[in-house]
């Protein structure tokens, strides 16, 4: 049960992250009713939309995160990753933990967090683990 409706939740959150990209972008005026219509028909194929549905307007992320909405999915991306990669070591063994805190928290913000992710899991991060999660 654990997985139920995982992909509705991801897909839901993919299409706040599309509108919160969408809003940003070049065009000066946007009508947001219909950009949030269009990309609800395209993004929640299984949902109906609500002509009464102005989310835009309680949607918070906006005014504080401005276009970097998407974040909150690649970071569930990259902590699933991290944590299948630490899981087979056990996940209280101090020596993978050392590893972690040398090449992933000691670095902090000084180098690139995509360079830090490569370094510790010894590869490019990937997807693989978050879809696992998803039960796909």
């Amino acid at each position: 049960m654990q997985n139920f409706n995982a992909g509705e939740s991801v897909t839901r959150q993919l299409f706040f992250a599309q509108f919160s990209l969408q809003i940003y972008g070049d065009e000066v005026y946007k009508n947001l009713d219909t950009l949030m219509r269009q990309l609800f028909e395209k993004c929640l194929l299984f949902t109906e939309f609500n002509i009464n549905y102005h989310k835009y307007t309680s949607f918070g992320h906006l005014t504080g995160y401005g276009a970097r909405y998407y974040g909150y999915i690649w970071s569930k991306v990259f902590a699933a990753d991290l944590f299948y990669h630490i899981k087979p070591y056990g996940l209280l063994n101090p020596k993978i933990g050392t590893v972690y805190k040398d090449k992933i928290l000691a670095p902090g913000g000084s180098i690139d967090p995509n360079k830090l992710l490569k370094n510790f899991l010894g590869r490019e991060p990937n997807d693989k683990a978050f879809i696992k999660d998803l039960g796909l």
